[in-house]
């Protein structure tokens, strides 16, 4: 499915309706871990992640986002999910690197 990713997109945007709940779980685990959070928006409409790296690795972030896609929640490829990533948080600003990393760790955690 191809997904029109604009600045203000919503992660939500890139998972299926039903798994919607599954995945609010997840974000609002992450929460704490944001350096700029708005606590009064939905979960589900936030559209920028910038994570304090100091106290969240990106693999737990991954793993977060792996469990939902073993699921059948993803409605988008990982490439795309990469590439929101890249330009929706600061796990890394570079495409092709972030996707290499999510590639790599979800073959060695499947």
């Amino acid at each position: 499915m191809k997904i029109n990713i604009k600045p203000d997109t919503p992660l939500s945007a890139l998972f299926r309706d039903n798994h919607h709940n599954e995945l609010r779980t997840v974000i609002e685990s992450w929460r704490q871990y944001l350096i700029v959070d708005y606590p009064s928006t939905d979960a589900l409409e936030l559209s920028h992640f910038e994570f304090d790296k100091k106290r969240i690795r990106f693999k737990d972030v991954y793993a977060n986002l792996f469990d939902l896609e073993n699921i059948g929640a993803l409605k988008v490829t990982l490439r795309c999910l990469a590439q929101y990533l890249s330009e929706h948080s600061n796990l890394n600003a570079n495409y092709n690197s972030l996707y290499q990393q999510m590639k790599n760790y979800r073959m060695s955690w499947q």
